[in-house]
């Protein structure tokens, strides 16, 4: 991974091990969550970073959502 990704890497990592799913879908990173993380942590980040870590949040989710809904159409 190129340097100057790792450290928006980490915290993508940092922010995601503490949000909790509903159950039903994969959870996502959101404005809010991110806030929380940023005002417990004391770690400010630049606007272009915090829409990094919100989009890679919403594609993990959405790749693992499609991959959980082929796995269970394969099921029927």
């Amino acid at each position: 991974m190129p340097r100057l990704l790792k450290y928006v890497w980490d915290m993508f990592r940092e922010v995601h091990a503490g949000i909790q799913g509903n159950g039903w879908t994969h959870p996502v990173i959101t404005w809010e969550t991110l806030k929380a993380w940023s005002d417990e942590t004391d770690q400010r980040l630049e606007p272009r970073d915090a829409r990094v870590v919100v989009e890679l949040g919403q594609r993990r989710a959405a790749i693992l959502n499609a991959a959980q809904a082929k796995k269970n159409a394969g099921k029927d």
